[in-house]
């Protein structure tokens, strides 16, 4: 419950009725894998399958009721390439069990073309969407990205909350192109008082920069008076901490850039960010996409007929 979940290839062995799902590596590389299957018997059997990427980032973790969702998506093939014309279906489940699909090609989940073609510096994503949650409790987010190739599916959370102590927002990239560094930005408005520690997960990979004010309000696109915190952040290989000292009602700006590896295709996650003892309920994803364009993307699994133990392993690509 509120945390994020993605569907992995699952493999089947109808004579022992077992059921094997093959984890994500971390940080994950899509791409072209192998999986070997040794049976009881010490022989061997192959598949082969491509492993694309599809992420979905709502805008907060923690929402108040009647408070709008933004979502941001990003579809990208087994070798990292951008897909701009997936057919995308959203389907949101309310805690009390109602459900409410959304999609591409009814227009209800937009497409920005211009940038989802582009590899220039935005934070504007491929895909969106919103709604208004207005129930309290979780909200589960079945996304299925349908593409000339194959269909691929992801399920992930948000939370509503009668009166969360935090709002938290993430402004940031769903979508990068590893040449560039990308900005995160927080708002927070604190319900109450509360001065202490900011704590953000961030990749070991990562070099981590400090954002001007000038920086965060071109990126924030607020007005020239809002409250920004440019004090230093302190940094170890995982985590980036900052000292706030917050009046309640009052929203604040803060945030770093990061820098990733110059390798693509991957996928990374930022937080979940935590505020004393509180905590998001999900990571951000980063899709990062592939510097030269190629086909593919997720194929289905495979299914072995033969009886008996099975030991799997997988190979990524290169």
């Amino acid at each position: 419950r509120g945390q994020s979940k993605i569907i992995y290839p699952t493999f089947y062995n109808p004579g022992t009725g077992d059921t094997a799902i093959v984890e994500r590596p971390n940080p994950f590389v899509p791409g072209r894998y192998t999986l070997t299957v040794e049976k009881s018997d010490h022989t061997f059997d192959e598949q082969t399958f491509s492993w694309g990427v599809l992420t979905l980032n709502p805008d907060q973790s923690i929402y108040s009721p009647d408070q709008r969702a933004n979502l941001a998506f990003a579809v990208l093939d087994g070798h990292g390439e951008m897909v701009c014309d997936a057919q995308l279906e959203l389907t949101i489940k309310s805690p009390s069990g109602s459900t409410k699909t959304l999609t591409t090609a009814n227009q209800e989940i937009g497409v920005n073309v211009d940038t989802c073609q582009s590899k220039e510096l935005t934070i504007t994503s491929d895909y969106q969407t919103s709604f208004i949650p207005d129930e309290v409790g979780d909200y589960t987010l079945t996304l299925t990205a349908t593409t000339s190739t194959s269909t691929n599916t992801i399920i992930d959370h948000l939370t509503v909350q009668e009166a969360p102590i935090y709002s938290l927002q993430r402004l940031s990239a769903t979508r990068i192109y590893p040449a560039h560094k990308y900005p995160v930005i927080f708002s927070i408005t604190p319900t109450s008082d509360y001065s202490g520690t900011f704590v953000e997960q961030i990749p070991a990979e990562f070099a981590i920069s400090a954002l001007t004010e000038t920086q965060l309000k071109d990126w924030a696109q607020v007005p020239a008076d809002s409250q920004f915190i440019t004090t230093d952040f302190h940094k170890t290989d995982t985590q980036l901490s900052w000292e706030l000292s917050l009046k309640a009602n009052q929203t604040y700006y803060f945030g770093y850039e990061y820098d990733s590896p110059d390798e693509s295709p991957k996928l990374y996650t930022l937080g979940p960010a935590t505020i004393g003892d509180w905590q998001e309920t999900r990571s951000w994803s980063i899709a990062v996409d592939v510097v030269e364009k190629s086909l593919g993307f997720f194929s289905p699994p495979a299914t072995w007929t033969s009886a008996g133990d099975t030991t799997l392993a997988l190979a990524q690509p290169d």
